[in-house]
Protein backbone atom coordinates (compact mmCIF):
# COMPACT_ATOMS: atom_id res chain seq x y z
CA UNK A 1 0.00 0.00 0.00
CA UNK A 2 2.52 2.68 1.02
CA UNK A 3 4.65 1.98 -2.39
CA UNK A 4 1.30 2.08 -4.46
CA UNK A 5 0.66 5.63 -3.10
CA UNK A 6 4.54 6.58 -3.37
CA UNK A 7 4.13 5.70 -7.17
CA UNK A 8 0.51 6.44 -7.88
CA UNK A 9 -0.10 9.75 -5.68
CA UNK A 10 3.16 11.24 -5.48
CA UNK A 11 4.35 10.19 -8.47
CA UNK A 12 7.88 8.89 -7.39
CA UNK A 13 8.56 6.46 -10.79
CA UNK A 14 5.92 7.77 -13.14
CA UNK A 15 5.80 9.71 -16.14
CA UNK A 16 3.39 12.13 -14.71
CA UNK A 17 3.99 14.78 -11.92
CA UNK A 18 2.03 13.83 -8.40
CA UNK A 19 -0.74 15.10 -7.09
CA UNK A 20 0.98 17.74 -5.19
CA UNK A 21 3.54 18.27 -7.93
CA UNK A 22 6.71 16.86 -9.36
CA UNK A 23 8.21 15.11 -5.70
CA UNK A 24 11.85 16.09 -5.69
CA UNK A 25 12.24 14.02 -2.35
CA UNK A 26 10.19 12.01 0.44
CA UNK A 27 10.57 10.06 3.61
CA UNK A 28 8.57 8.31 5.55
CA UNK A 29 8.26 6.65 8.89
CA UNK A 30 6.49 3.28 9.84
CA UNK A 31 5.45 3.63 14.25
CA UNK A 32 2.92 1.99 16.12
CA UNK A 33 0.36 3.74 18.11
CA UNK A 34 -0.69 2.78 21.63
CA UNK A 35 -3.33 0.18 19.97
CA UNK A 36 -0.37 -1.24 18.46
CA UNK A 37 -1.86 -0.14 15.05
CA UNK A 38 0.80 0.98 12.69
CA UNK A 39 0.30 4.45 10.71
CA UNK A 40 2.87 6.48 8.81
CA UNK A 41 4.31 9.96 8.78
CA UNK A 42 5.49 10.90 5.76
CA UNK A 43 7.44 14.49 4.22
CA UNK A 44 7.40 15.70 0.59
CA UNK A 45 9.66 17.89 -1.17
CA UNK A 46 8.06 19.73 -4.00
CA UNK A 47 10.87 20.25 -6.82
CA UNK A 48 11.35 23.31 -7.57
CA UNK A 49 9.45 24.84 -4.65
CA UNK A 50 11.18 28.34 -2.87
CA UNK A 51 12.20 28.32 0.60
CA UNK A 52 10.02 29.81 3.62
CA UNK A 53 12.26 32.45 4.01
CA UNK A 54 11.78 33.16 0.13
CA UNK A 55 7.92 32.23 0.04
CA UNK A 56 8.06 34.82 3.27
CA UNK A 57 9.66 37.79 1.22
CA UNK A 58 7.66 37.29 -1.61
CA UNK A 59 4.40 37.44 -0.07
CA UNK A 60 5.38 40.28 1.86
CA UNK A 61 5.94 42.29 -1.41
CA UNK A 62 2.92 43.64 -3.59
CA UNK A 63 3.41 40.81 -5.68
CA UNK A 64 -0.64 39.82 -5.95
CA UNK A 65 -0.15 37.29 -8.99
CA UNK A 66 2.63 35.18 -6.55
CA UNK A 67 0.10 35.49 -3.82
CA UNK A 68 -3.09 34.20 -5.79
CA UNK A 69 -1.31 31.26 -7.79
CA UNK A 70 0.21 30.05 -4.17
CA UNK A 71 -3.45 30.34 -2.50
CA UNK A 72 -4.72 28.48 -5.68
CA UNK A 73 -2.41 25.96 -5.13
CA UNK A 74 -3.14 25.14 -1.79
CA UNK A 75 -6.86 25.06 -1.51
CA UNK A 76 -5.87 22.49 -4.32
CA UNK A 77 -4.53 20.48 -2.11
CA UNK A 78 -5.88 20.48 1.16
CA UNK A 79 -9.47 21.90 2.87
CA UNK A 80 -10.32 22.09 6.04
CA UNK A 81 -14.17 21.49 6.02
CA UNK A 82 -16.64 18.48 5.03
CA UNK A 83 -17.07 18.59 1.00
CA UNK A 84 -20.88 17.83 1.63
CA UNK A 85 -21.79 20.36 4.27
CA UNK A 86 -20.63 21.24 7.64
CA UNK A 87 -20.25 18.96 10.84
CA UNK A 88 -23.77 19.42 11.59
CA UNK A 89 -25.14 18.44 7.93
CA UNK A 90 -22.45 15.64 8.02
CA UNK A 91 -23.86 14.15 11.36
CA UNK A 92 -27.05 13.90 10.06
CA UNK A 93 -26.25 12.24 7.27
CA UNK A 94 -24.29 9.31 8.52
CA UNK A 95 -25.92 6.79 9.98
CA UNK A 96 -24.72 5.58 13.37
CA UNK A 97 -25.54 4.37 16.42
CA UNK A 98 -24.26 5.77 19.63
CA UNK A 99 -22.84 2.78 22.37
CA UNK A 100 -22.01 3.05 25.80
CA UNK A 101 -20.06 0.95 27.84
CA UNK A 102 -21.58 -0.95 31.04
CA UNK A 103 -19.32 -3.15 33.29
CA UNK A 104 -15.92 -4.61 31.66
CA UNK A 105 -17.18 -6.26 28.61
CA UNK A 106 -21.02 -5.60 28.08
CA UNK A 107 -21.61 -3.10 25.29
CA UNK A 108 -25.71 -1.32 25.47
CA UNK A 109 -26.62 0.41 22.35
CA UNK A 110 -28.70 3.15 22.23
CA UNK A 111 -32.37 3.68 20.95
CA UNK A 112 -31.68 6.89 19.33
CA UNK A 113 -30.00 6.64 16.43
CA UNK A 114 -30.41 8.62 12.91
CA UNK A 115 -32.66 6.93 10.24
CA UNK A 116 -31.10 6.80 6.88
CA UNK A 117 -31.23 4.46 4.17
CA UNK A 118 -29.67 1.26 4.46
CA UNK A 119 -27.58 1.69 1.55
CA UNK A 120 -26.33 4.58 1.89
CA UNK A 121 -22.88 5.36 1.11
CA UNK A 122 -20.51 8.96 0.69
CA UNK A 123 -17.15 7.51 -0.77
CA UNK A 124 -15.34 10.58 0.48
CA UNK A 125 -17.07 10.59 3.70
CA UNK A 126 -16.78 6.12 4.46
CA UNK A 127 -14.93 5.30 7.30
CA UNK A 128 -12.74 2.40 8.38
CA UNK A 129 -14.63 -0.75 9.27
CA UNK A 130 -14.55 -1.22 13.07
CA UNK A 131 -12.52 -3.60 15.05
CA UNK A 132 -13.92 -6.79 16.14
CA UNK A 133 -16.12 -7.29 18.97
CA UNK A 134 -14.43 -8.04 22.21
CA UNK A 135 -13.95 -11.43 23.78
CA UNK A 136 -15.78 -11.94 26.38
CA UNK A 137 -13.43 -15.47 27.26
CA UNK A 138 -10.94 -13.06 28.03
CA UNK A 139 -11.17 -12.90 31.84
CA UNK A 140 -12.12 -16.80 32.14
CA UNK A 141 -8.21 -16.95 30.87
CA UNK A 142 -6.66 -14.63 33.31
CA UNK A 143 -5.18 -15.78 36.29
CA UNK A 144 -6.66 -15.48 39.70
CA UNK A 145 -6.32 -12.03 41.17
CA UNK A 146 -5.55 -10.27 38.28
CA UNK A 147 -7.09 -7.25 37.64
CA UNK A 148 -7.71 -5.44 33.80
CA UNK A 149 -7.32 -1.35 33.80
CA UNK A 150 -8.87 0.37 31.41
CA UNK A 151 -7.57 4.35 30.98
CA UNK A 152 -8.51 6.53 28.31
CA UNK A 153 -6.13 9.26 28.45
CA UNK A 154 -7.27 12.84 27.07
CA UNK A 155 -5.84 14.71 25.25
CA UNK A 156 -6.41 18.22 27.91
CA UNK A 157 -3.04 19.56 29.82
CA UNK A 158 -3.31 19.89 33.44
CA UNK A 159 -4.10 23.61 32.96
CA UNK A 160 -6.79 22.49 30.55
CA UNK A 161 -5.84 23.87 26.98
CA UNK A 162 -5.99 20.91 24.02
CA UNK A 163 -2.90 19.38 23.59
CA UNK A 164 -3.88 18.87 19.91
CA UNK A 165 -4.56 22.64 19.79
CA UNK A 166 -7.85 21.96 19.41
CA UNK A 167 -10.40 23.73 18.64
CA UNK A 168 -8.56 25.44 15.68
CA UNK A 169 -9.01 28.76 14.24
CA UNK A 170 -11.66 28.90 11.66
CA UNK A 171 -11.00 31.41 8.47
CA UNK A 172 -14.10 31.77 5.77
CA UNK A 173 -11.14 32.66 2.99
CA UNK A 174 -7.58 32.57 2.88
CA UNK A 175 -5.40 35.44 4.61
CA UNK A 176 -1.82 36.39 4.38
CA UNK A 177 -0.68 37.88 7.16
CA UNK A 178 1.46 41.14 5.72
CA UNK A 179 2.89 41.46 8.80
CA UNK A 180 5.06 38.10 8.96
CA UNK A 181 4.07 36.47 5.75
CA UNK A 182 1.86 33.62 7.84
CA UNK A 183 -0.68 32.19 5.44
CA UNK A 184 -4.01 31.58 7.00
CA UNK A 185 -5.73 28.55 5.02
CA UNK A 186 -9.55 28.73 4.49
CA UNK A 187 -10.43 26.40 7.22
CA UNK A 188 -14.62 26.20 7.93
CA UNK A 189 -14.30 23.37 10.84
CA UNK A 190 -12.72 23.69 14.20
CA UNK A 191 -12.80 20.18 14.90
CA UNK A 192 -11.01 18.76 11.97
CA UNK A 193 -7.40 18.45 10.29
CA UNK A 194 -6.51 19.26 7.09
CA UNK A 195 -7.02 16.61 4.81
CA UNK A 196 -6.73 15.84 0.78
CA UNK A 197 -10.02 14.53 -0.45
CA UNK A 198 -8.59 12.59 -3.04
CA UNK A 199 -5.95 10.65 -0.76
CA UNK A 200 -9.53 10.18 1.84
CA UNK A 201 -11.40 8.34 -0.98
CA UNK A 202 -8.09 5.85 -1.75
CA UNK A 203 -7.03 5.04 1.33
CA UNK A 204 -10.17 4.86 3.10
CA UNK A 205 -8.40 6.09 6.49
CA UNK A 206 -7.72 8.99 9.00
CA UNK A 207 -5.11 11.53 7.26
CA UNK A 208 -3.18 14.72 8.46
CA UNK A 209 -1.87 16.74 5.25
CA UNK A 210 -0.38 19.99 6.10
CA UNK A 211 1.83 22.51 4.50
CA UNK A 212 4.95 23.66 5.54
CA UNK A 213 5.38 27.85 4.20
CA UNK A 214 6.06 30.73 5.60
CA UNK A 215 5.98 33.06 8.73
CA UNK A 216 7.68 33.51 12.26
CA UNK A 217 6.42 30.31 13.53
CA UNK A 218 6.83 27.67 10.68
CA UNK A 219 10.56 26.99 11.27
CA UNK A 220 9.44 25.55 14.51
CA UNK A 221 7.41 23.45 13.01
CA UNK A 222 9.76 22.43 10.41
CA UNK A 223 12.11 21.45 13.52
CA UNK A 224 9.55 19.64 15.37
CA UNK A 225 8.41 17.11 12.52
CA UNK A 226 11.53 16.82 11.21
CA UNK A 227 13.25 15.59 14.32
CA UNK A 228 9.67 13.48 15.07
CA UNK A 229 10.19 11.90 11.48
CA UNK A 230 13.32 11.42 10.87
CA UNK A 231 13.99 9.39 14.68
CA UNK A 232 17.94 10.35 14.97
CA UNK A 233 17.74 8.58 18.65
CA UNK A 234 18.75 4.90 18.64
CA UNK A 235 15.87 2.75 18.39
CA UNK A 236 14.66 0.08 21.29
CA UNK A 237 14.73 -3.08 18.48
CA UNK A 238 18.51 -1.47 17.63
CA UNK A 239 19.27 -2.02 21.05
CA UNK A 240 18.26 -5.05 21.63
CA UNK A 241 19.87 -6.56 18.57
CA UNK A 242 22.99 -5.11 19.81
CA UNK A 243 22.56 -6.61 23.11
CA UNK A 244 21.66 -10.59 21.58
CA UNK A 245 24.32 -10.22 19.09
CA UNK A 246 27.11 -9.84 21.84
CA UNK A 247 25.87 -12.61 24.50
CA UNK A 248 25.94 -14.86 21.36
CA UNK A 249 29.75 -14.14 20.64
CA UNK A 250 29.92 -15.15 24.73
CA UNK A 251 31.14 -18.13 25.07
CA UNK A 252 30.70 -18.33 28.81
CA UNK A 253 27.49 -19.34 29.90
CA UNK A 254 25.72 -16.70 31.88
CA UNK A 255 23.61 -17.93 35.11
CA UNK A 256 20.47 -16.66 34.44
CA UNK A 257 16.79 -17.75 36.24
CA UNK A 258 13.94 -18.78 34.74
CA UNK A 259 11.99 -15.94 36.35
CA UNK A 260 14.69 -13.59 34.76
CA UNK A 261 14.54 -14.70 31.13
CA UNK A 262 10.63 -14.55 31.83
CA UNK A 263 10.63 -11.17 32.81
CA UNK A 264 12.95 -10.26 29.45
CA UNK A 265 10.72 -11.76 27.29
CA UNK A 266 7.82 -9.42 28.68
CA UNK A 267 9.84 -7.14 28.04
CA UNK A 268 10.44 -7.70 24.59
CA UNK A 269 6.92 -8.34 23.76
CA UNK A 270 6.30 -4.68 25.41
CA UNK A 271 8.14 -2.66 23.03
CA UNK A 272 6.71 -4.40 20.10
CA UNK A 273 3.41 -5.00 19.17
CA UNK A 274 2.31 -7.88 17.10
CA UNK A 275 1.86 -5.46 13.80
CA UNK A 276 5.17 -3.96 14.52
CA UNK A 277 7.04 -7.60 14.46
CA UNK A 278 4.85 -8.83 11.68
CA UNK A 279 6.04 -5.94 9.78
CA UNK A 280 9.86 -6.90 10.22
CA UNK A 281 9.54 -10.69 9.57
CA UNK A 282 7.29 -10.41 6.57
CA UNK A 283 10.87 -8.16 5.53
CA UNK A 284 9.14 -4.62 4.68
CA UNK A 285 10.70 -1.29 5.55
CA UNK A 286 9.93 0.55 8.62
CA UNK A 287 10.64 3.75 6.66
CA UNK A 288 10.54 4.76 3.09
CA UNK A 289 12.63 7.38 0.75
CA UNK A 290 13.97 7.92 -2.67
CA UNK A 291 17.67 8.54 -0.90
CA UNK A 292 20.63 6.92 0.52
CA UNK A 293 21.70 8.24 3.78
CA UNK A 294 25.98 7.74 4.04
CA UNK A 295 27.54 8.22 7.17
CA UNK A 296 30.34 10.87 7.15
CA UNK A 297 32.43 11.31 10.20
CA UNK A 298 33.35 14.72 9.14
CA UNK A 299 35.10 16.38 12.39
CA UNK A 300 38.53 15.20 11.76
CA UNK A 301 38.89 16.74 8.51
CA UNK A 302 38.45 20.17 9.76
CA UNK A 303 41.60 19.34 11.69
CA UNK A 304 44.16 18.02 9.47
CA UNK A 305 43.38 20.69 7.53
CA UNK A 306 44.09 23.50 10.37
CA UNK A 307 47.66 24.31 10.68
CA UNK A 308 49.38 23.16 14.10
CA UNK A 309 49.30 26.51 15.79
CA UNK A 310 45.42 27.22 15.65
CA UNK A 311 44.90 25.30 18.85
CA UNK A 312 41.11 26.03 18.53
CA UNK A 313 40.22 23.90 15.34
CA UNK A 314 43.00 21.36 16.13
CA UNK A 315 40.45 20.15 19.04
CA UNK A 316 40.76 16.56 20.38
CA UNK A 317 39.24 14.85 17.45
CA UNK A 318 41.36 12.18 15.48
CA UNK A 319 40.45 10.06 12.80
CA UNK A 320 39.49 6.34 13.47
CA UNK A 321 42.70 4.16 12.66
CA UNK A 322 41.77 1.19 11.73
CA UNK A 323 44.14 -2.02 10.91
CA UNK A 324 43.60 -3.97 7.87
CA UNK A 325 45.34 -7.45 7.03
CA UNK A 326 47.24 -7.32 3.72
CA UNK A 327 48.84 -10.42 1.84
CA UNK A 328 51.77 -9.67 3.93
CA UNK A 329 51.53 -7.36 6.92
CA UNK A 330 49.32 -5.59 8.88
CA UNK A 331 48.23 -1.34 7.40
CA UNK A 332 46.99 1.17 9.32
CA UNK A 333 44.35 3.47 7.58
CA UNK A 334 41.74 6.01 8.40
CA UNK A 335 38.81 7.97 5.93
CA UNK A 336 41.00 10.79 5.37
CA UNK A 337 43.64 8.98 3.10
CA UNK A 338 40.78 7.92 0.83
CA UNK A 339 40.40 11.37 0.24
CA UNK A 340 43.64 12.77 0.51
CA UNK A 341 45.12 9.88 -1.85
CA UNK A 342 42.34 9.49 -3.82
CA UNK A 343 43.25 8.88 -7.67
CA UNK A 344 44.18 12.15 -9.80
CA UNK A 345 40.95 11.96 -11.95
CA UNK A 346 39.12 13.10 -9.04
CA UNK A 347 41.75 16.45 -8.46
CA UNK A 348 38.57 18.45 -9.24
CA UNK A 349 35.87 16.82 -6.75
CA UNK A 350 35.69 18.42 -3.26
CA UNK A 351 35.06 16.36 -0.23
CA UNK A 352 31.31 16.98 0.15
CA UNK A 353 30.95 15.39 -3.64
CA UNK A 354 33.58 12.75 -3.26
CA UNK A 355 31.71 11.15 -0.35
CA UNK A 356 28.69 11.02 -2.17
CA UNK A 357 29.84 9.23 -5.20
CA UNK A 358 33.10 7.44 -3.76
CA UNK A 359 33.57 4.43 -1.50
CA UNK A 360 36.13 1.98 -0.89
CA UNK A 361 35.96 -1.43 -2.48
CA UNK A 362 38.36 -4.44 -1.48
CA UNK A 363 40.16 -5.91 -4.77
CA UNK A 364 39.05 -9.97 -5.36
CA UNK A 365 42.10 -12.00 -5.21
CA UNK A 366 41.50 -12.54 -9.29
CA UNK A 367 41.98 -8.20 -9.30
CA UNK A 368 45.13 -8.40 -7.30
CA UNK A 369 46.48 -10.28 -9.20
CA UNK A 370 45.59 -8.81 -12.11
CA UNK A 371 46.26 -5.80 -10.88
CA UNK A 372 50.14 -6.50 -9.50
CA UNK A 373 50.56 -8.00 -12.62
CA UNK A 374 49.31 -4.34 -14.41
CA UNK A 375 51.96 -2.61 -12.21
CA UNK A 376 54.98 -4.72 -13.12
CA UNK A 377 54.62 -3.83 -16.43
CA UNK A 378 54.16 -0.41 -15.79
CA UNK A 379 50.35 -0.04 -17.54
CA UNK A 380 48.55 1.57 -14.72
CA UNK A 381 47.43 5.10 -14.34
CA UNK A 382 48.83 6.45 -10.89
CA UNK A 383 50.87 3.09 -9.99
CA UNK A 384 54.04 3.63 -10.10
CA UNK A 385 56.44 6.60 -8.54
CA UNK A 386 60.18 7.64 -8.67
CA UNK A 387 61.55 6.91 -5.77
CA UNK A 388 63.79 10.35 -5.84
CA UNK A 389 60.45 11.79 -6.35
CA UNK A 390 59.52 14.27 -3.50
CA UNK A 391 56.12 14.04 -2.25
CA UNK A 392 55.32 17.61 -1.63
CA UNK A 393 56.43 18.50 -5.05
CA UNK A 394 53.53 16.17 -6.73
CA UNK A 395 51.04 17.26 -4.44
CA UNK A 396 51.67 21.30 -5.73
CA UNK A 397 52.03 20.09 -9.54
CA UNK A 398 49.73 17.47 -10.21
CA UNK A 399 46.90 19.66 -11.15
CA UNK A 400 49.00 20.71 -13.48
CA UNK A 401 50.55 17.70 -14.94
CA UNK A 402 46.76 15.93 -14.69
CA UNK A 403 45.35 16.65 -18.63
CA UNK A 404 42.06 18.19 -18.19
CA UNK A 405 40.52 15.99 -20.44
CA UNK A 406 41.51 12.62 -17.67
CA UNK A 407 39.35 14.89 -14.71
CA UNK A 408 36.46 12.93 -14.10
CA UNK A 409 33.68 14.04 -15.81
CA UNK A 410 30.96 14.80 -12.90
CA UNK A 411 28.48 14.62 -15.20
CA UNK A 412 28.44 11.65 -17.23
CA UNK A 413 26.16 9.08 -15.25
CA UNK A 414 28.22 5.91 -14.77
CA UNK A 415 30.12 3.58 -12.32
CA UNK A 416 33.64 3.45 -12.95
CA UNK A 417 36.65 2.82 -10.92
CA UNK A 418 39.73 3.71 -10.06
CA UNK A 419 43.02 3.06 -8.23
CA UNK A 420 44.16 5.02 -5.11
CA UNK A 421 47.62 7.62 -5.46
CA UNK A 422 50.87 4.64 -4.52
CA UNK A 423 51.03 6.65 -1.43
CA UNK A 424 47.72 4.94 -0.06
CA UNK A 425 48.01 2.64 3.08
CA UNK A 426 45.96 0.52 1.01
CA UNK A 427 46.96 1.37 -2.13
CA UNK A 428 47.69 -2.48 -3.83
CA UNK A 429 44.79 -3.94 -1.97
CA UNK A 430 42.16 -1.76 -2.29
CA UNK A 431 40.60 0.17 -5.22
CA UNK A 432 37.85 3.59 -5.33
CA UNK A 433 34.65 2.83 -6.87
CA UNK A 434 32.91 5.64 -8.44
CA UNK A 435 29.31 6.04 -9.27
CA UNK A 436 28.23 9.09 -10.44
CA UNK A 437 24.29 8.68 -9.91
CA UNK A 438 24.49 9.00 -6.34
CA UNK A 439 25.42 12.85 -6.61
CA UNK A 440 21.46 12.87 -6.99
CA UNK A 441 20.31 10.09 -4.85
CA UNK A 442 23.03 10.12 -1.62
CA UNK A 443 23.12 12.37 0.98
CA UNK A 444 26.16 12.67 3.73
CA UNK A 445 24.52 11.72 6.74
CA UNK A 446 27.13 14.32 9.00
CA UNK A 447 27.99 12.30 12.58
CA UNK A 448 30.69 12.69 15.22
CA UNK A 449 28.70 16.66 16.14
CA UNK A 450 26.93 19.44 14.57
CA UNK A 451 28.17 21.81 11.70
CA UNK A 452 29.70 24.99 12.86
CA UNK A 453 26.85 28.01 12.71
CA UNK A 454 27.29 30.76 10.17
CA UNK A 455 26.23 33.64 12.04
CA UNK A 456 27.27 32.55 15.56
CA UNK A 457 30.44 30.96 17.15
CA UNK A 458 33.98 30.89 15.94
CA UNK A 459 33.87 32.13 12.26
CA UNK A 460 37.84 30.69 11.70
CA UNK A 461 36.46 27.34 12.46
CA UNK A 462 33.44 27.91 10.05
CA UNK A 463 35.50 28.92 7.79
CA UNK A 464 37.85 26.14 7.71
CA UNK A 465 35.16 23.27 7.75
CA UNK A 466 33.18 25.27 4.70
CA UNK A 467 36.28 25.08 2.79
CA UNK A 468 37.39 21.31 3.54
CA UNK A 469 34.05 20.49 2.29
CA UNK A 470 33.45 22.13 -0.74
CA UNK A 471 37.02 23.19 -2.09
CA UNK A 472 39.23 20.42 -3.15
CA UNK A 473 42.76 19.41 -1.49
CA UNK A 474 45.11 17.14 -0.80
CA UNK A 475 47.38 19.21 1.57
CA UNK A 476 45.99 22.34 3.75
CA UNK A 477 48.47 24.68 1.63
CA UNK A 478 45.50 23.82 -1.19
CA UNK A 479 43.31 25.69 1.12
CA UNK A 480 44.48 28.83 2.05
CA UNK A 481 47.82 31.01 2.06
CA UNK A 482 50.22 30.47 4.70
CA UNK A 483 50.12 33.36 5.95
CA UNK A 484 46.36 34.32 5.65
CA UNK A 485 43.24 33.80 7.40
CA UNK A 486 40.27 31.08 7.27
CA UNK A 487 38.02 33.88 7.16
CA UNK A 488 40.04 35.30 4.04
CA UNK A 489 40.50 32.04 2.32
CA UNK A 490 37.09 31.55 2.20
CA UNK A 491 36.03 35.05 0.89
CA UNK A 492 38.75 34.65 -1.98
CA UNK A 493 37.56 31.58 -2.71
CA UNK A 494 34.58 31.35 -5.41
CA UNK A 495 32.18 28.29 -4.79
CA UNK A 496 29.98 26.65 -6.64
CA UNK A 497 25.70 27.04 -6.51
CA UNK A 498 25.64 23.99 -5.40
CA UNK A 499 28.29 24.36 -2.76
CA UNK A 500 26.37 28.10 -1.83
CA UNK A 501 22.84 26.13 -1.48
CA UNK A 502 24.65 23.71 1.13
CA UNK A 503 25.85 26.27 3.47
CA UNK A 504 22.61 27.74 3.00
CA UNK A 505 20.41 24.95 4.14
CA UNK A 506 22.83 23.95 6.60
CA UNK A 507 21.99 27.10 8.59
CA UNK A 508 18.03 26.31 8.06
CA UNK A 509 18.47 23.66 11.09
CA UNK A 510 19.40 25.93 13.99
CA UNK A 511 17.35 29.10 12.68
CA UNK A 512 14.53 25.73 12.65
CA UNK A 513 15.78 25.02 16.18
CA UNK A 514 15.84 28.75 17.65
CA UNK A 515 12.36 29.15 16.34
CA UNK A 516 11.01 25.94 17.97
CA UNK A 517 12.89 27.23 21.42
CA UNK A 518 11.22 30.43 21.42
CA UNK A 519 8.02 29.22 20.07
CA UNK A 520 7.87 26.51 22.81
CA UNK A 521 8.74 29.34 25.61
CA UNK A 522 5.56 31.38 24.06
CA UNK A 523 3.44 28.50 24.27
CA UNK A 524 4.12 28.08 27.83
CA UNK A 525 4.33 31.76 28.95
CA UNK A 526 0.43 31.79 27.15
CA UNK A 527 -0.76 28.77 28.49
CA UNK A 528 0.18 30.05 32.63
CA UNK A 529 -1.82 33.03 31.19
CA UNK A 530 -4.87 31.56 30.71
CA UNK A 531 -7.18 31.61 33.55
CA UNK A 532 -8.13 27.89 34.54
CA UNK A 533 -11.47 29.01 35.61
CA UNK A 534 -14.26 31.15 34.41
CA UNK A 535 -15.37 34.48 35.66
CA UNK A 536 -18.14 32.99 37.44
CA UNK A 537 -15.61 30.60 39.41
CA UNK A 538 -16.69 27.40 37.53
CA UNK A 539 -14.14 25.42 35.85
CA UNK A 540 -13.43 26.08 32.34
CA UNK A 541 -14.69 23.00 29.80
CA UNK A 542 -13.06 24.57 26.61
CA UNK A 543 -11.90 21.15 24.09
CA UNK A 544 -14.30 18.97 26.84
CA UNK A 545 -17.08 17.89 24.05
CA UNK A 546 -13.81 16.71 21.86
CA UNK A 547 -12.35 14.20 23.99
CA UNK A 548 -15.56 12.96 24.66
CA UNK A 549 -15.98 12.69 21.29
CA UNK A 550 -12.19 11.41 20.95
CA UNK A 551 -13.17 8.58 23.01
CA UNK A 552 -16.50 7.43 22.26
CA UNK A 553 -15.22 6.87 18.27
CA UNK A 554 -11.85 5.88 19.21
CA UNK A 555 -11.95 3.31 16.76
CA UNK A 556 -11.95 5.11 13.80
CA UNK A 557 -8.19 5.66 14.53
CA UNK A 558 -7.04 2.60 14.10
CA UNK A 559 -5.39 3.65 10.83
CA UNK A 560 -3.49 6.91 10.11
CA UNK A 561 -1.49 8.88 7.69
CA UNK A 562 0.64 12.17 8.00
CA UNK A 563 1.63 14.01 5.01
CA UNK A 564 3.46 17.04 5.31
CA UNK A 565 4.36 19.15 2.42
CA UNK A 566 7.78 19.84 2.43
CA UNK A 567 8.08 23.50 0.07
CA UNK A 568 11.94 23.84 0.66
Amino acid sequence: MSESFIKNVLGVGADRPGLYGETDAYYGTVEQQGRLTLHMHMLIWIKSALSPLEIRNRLLNPDQQFQKDLVAYLESCHVGEFLTGTMSEVKAKVPYRPTARKGLHEVIESEEYNPVPEGYSDPTQTLPDAPPPLCTDYSKKLEPGAKIKREVRGCLRKDGTCSARFPRDVFTKTEVDLEDGYINLKKLEPMINTVTPDVTYLLRCNTDVTSLLSGTSIKAVVAYVSDYITKSSLKIYHMFESVNSVLKRQTIEIGVSPIQKNNCRKLLMQMIGSPMASLYLLKHPDHYTNHKFKPFWWKSYPVVAAQPGEAEINADVADQLVLMKTKDCFVGATNIDDYVWRSSVFENICLYDYMQMAMRVKRTPKQLAEFTESVKDDTGPNMIVDADDNQNDWLENDLERQPQEDLLDVTAGDVSSHPFHENHPLWESHYTRCDRNNLATTVPNFVGGALPRMDQGDREYYCCTMLTLFKPWRDPMHLKDSDASWHDGFTEHTFSDKANTLMKHFNIRYECNDARDDYSSLDKQKRRAMPLFDGDGSKREEGLDYVEMRQTRTDLNDHQTNLLLGLM
